[in-house]
């Protein structure tokens, strides 16, 4: 049975080795122990370096998360601002506009007041100009009584000559 084996072998697999051609393993390289302490430390350098940038990406991360969180906080705020604002602005022109009322309303009254006042003044001068007229009449005819009355007086004394 061996010999079976052995033909077999021999005309198949051993014939089959010749046509693939064998390939190179390449040159093999010597590496001294310094240029494999240079590799290794270069190796923890730039593992040293990956884990730098990995915790600068966390942190950067973690401030990018801040900022966001800051960035919602203040939209929110603004939003809150402006609705304040605005309502602010309402009740502004609100009450800008019952000012505007109250002041056309005051200012009608205060002409009414001044119309009723310069009627009043009228009347007043009108007044004082009669008072003063018949005071004027009055103290005319007083006088004018008073010198009758004198001259009578000195008549009938005969102080006067004539």
């Amino acid at each position: 049975m061996w010999k079976k084996l052995l033909f077999i072998f021999l005309v198949f697999f051993w014939p089959c080795s010749w046509s693939v051609p064998a390939q190179d393993a390449g040159p093999w390289f010597l590496i001294s122990e310094s240029e494999l302490q240079i590799i290794e430390a270069y190796k923890k350098q730039l593992e040293a370096e990956r884990q730098n940038w990995l915790s600068q990406v966390n942190e950067l991360k973690t401030q990018a998360t801040r900022l966001n969180e800051r960035a919602a906080n203040s939209r929110l705020q603004s939003e809150n601002l402006n609705q304040l604002l605005q309502q602010e602005r309402e009740a502004n022109q609100k009450l800008t506009l019952s000012f505007n009322e109250y002041e056309i309303a005051a200012s009608q009254t205060i002409s009414q007041k001044d119309t009723c006042i310069g009627i009043l003044e009228s009347k007043n001068e009108k007044l004082v100009y009669q008072r003063n007229t018949l005071l004027a009449i009055v103290i005319t005819a007083v006088s004018v009584a008073l010198l009758f009355v004198a001259f009578k007086v000195l008549r009938f004394f005969k102080v006067l000559p004539f």
